[in-house]
């Protein structure tokens, strides 16, 4: 489950910060405002204007679809769909020790996500 996701310039500033609280409230810290919304996906909503399948995110860091077929991995290159969205993975490193995608474009409509991948930690 997404808990927290820091957002950042291409210089490393931190633009925005997206949490959950205990009680479930979403909170959206930026450099000029707080919002907070009642769950993270009515804040996304709020933020870009469009729902992210937020989910599905867990999946397509790994390279796959919502619903992988059994044994398909992700790589550099691939691309799929999930509700509406055109996913790419733009770099898969495929020596690591936790299989996840480093650069991610995600289309739909006008909104496009790039998302880079700087840190994972695994849940136990």
């Amino acid at each position: 489950m997404l808990e927290s996701v820091t957002l950042t310039s291409p210089l490393g500033s931190t633009v925005a910060r997206l949490w959950k609280e205990a009680d479930g409230v979403a909170r959206l810290r930026s450099s000029d405002r707080e919002t907070t919304a009642v769950d993270l996906e009515s804040l996304i909503v709020d933020t870009l204007g469009t729902p992210v399948p937020l989910a599905a995110l867990g999946w397509w860091i790994q390279g796959l679809e919502a619903q992988p077929r059994e044994g398909v991995r992700g790589q550099t290159g691939s691309a799929f769909q999930h509700d509406g969205w055109d996913i790419r993975i733009e770099e898969f490193p495929l020596a690591a020790a936790m299989p996840v995608a480093k650069r991610i474009v995600a289309r739909r409509a006008e909104v496009t996500l790039r998302l880079v991948i700087d840190e994972w930690e695994p849940r136990n």
